[in-house]
C-alpha cells in the first residue's frame, strides 16, 4: 500500500504516528518534503549542492555530483520497500519461532 502525505493541510488531518508511517512507508517521491523524508530514513538531510559559483569546481564535476544525488536517491527509494519486507518477514518468523 502507497500513502503519500501532501502538506501542510494534512498536518491537521493525521495525527504524528499516521505522518510516521505515511514517511517510513513511501517512496521519496511520494511525499511533500523530501528532507524530511531524508531524516526518517537517513537521520540526516540530503548533502547540500556543490557550489554554483565556485571556479575550482568543473561544470564535468557538478554533473557528475548530481547525477550522483540522483542515483543514490534512486537507489534509497528502492531499498526502502526491500527494508520493510526484511523486517515483516523477520517479525513474521519471530512469532513462528517456538518458545
Amino acid at each position: 500500500m502507497q500513502l503519500a502525505f501532501v502538506g501542510a493541510s494534512d498536518q491537521k488531518m493525521f495525527s504524528q504516528s499516521e505522518k510516521d508511517l505515511r514517511y517510513r512507508n513511501c517512496e521519496m517521491c511520494e511525499v511533500s518534503d523530501p528532507e524530511l523524508w531524508m531524516k526518517y530514513h537517513h537521520g540526516e538531510s540530503p548533502p547540500s549542492c556543490p557550489p554554483t559559483d565556485d571556479p575550482e569546481i568543473s561544470d564535468g564535476e557538478k554533473d557528475l555530483y548530481n547525477t550522483m544525488r540522483e542515483t543514490n536517491l534512486l537507489l534509497t527509494a528502492r531499498e526502502q520497500p526491500l527494508e520493510v519486507e526484511w523486517d515483516e518477514t523477520e517479525a513474521r518468523h519471530e512469532i513462528d519461532a517456538p518458545p
